[in-house]
């Protein structure tokens, strides 16, 4: 049987992400969406809740991305769940974040213009192979 671990979320950016370097070197940007959360259609007057999804993405593209994406932004984002386990005082715990290997810009946070944003997607893939890269990046 293939593994197959894929996400797709649709929401907006609560506040700027954060970027930050690897001991390695290596650039990873992190930040969270709002997803809004289905209404039920039996109890239509329920009010709306949102699930506060953390989300990273790494190299070229977290460098690319750390100039375009901004608080309050509709994005969709395609990647993969991460879990890692891990001990405080001696209780375990899991962390859970997505890793974004593409990001689609839907809608803009209010008094930002369009044509402030590129209108193009990057995948993960894309950049990293070097199919994108330096000048060749569409934004």
């Amino acid at each position: 049987m293939a593994n197959f671990n894929r996400t797709q979320f649709v929401g907006r950016l609560t506040a700027e992400p954060v970027p930050c370097v690897t001991k390695n070197g290596y650039h990873v940007l992190a930040f969270t969406l709002a997803v809004d959360n289905p209404i039920s259609k039996k109890n239509k007057k329920a009010p709306k809740t949102a699930e506060f999804i953390p989300h990273e993405i790494y190299g070229k593209l977290a460098d690319a991305m750390e100039k375009h994406l901004h608080k309050g932004m509709l994005v969709l984002t395609e990647g993969s769940l991460h879990i890692s386990p891990y001990t405080k005082d001696g209780v375990s715990h899991k962390s859970l974040k997505i890793v974004a290997r593409w990001i689609g810009f839907l809608a803009w946070p209010k008094g930002q213009k369009e044509e402030e944003v590129p209108d193009c997607v990057a995948s993960f893939e894309d950049v990293e192979s070097g199919e994108v890269e330096g000048d060749d990046l569409p934004f």
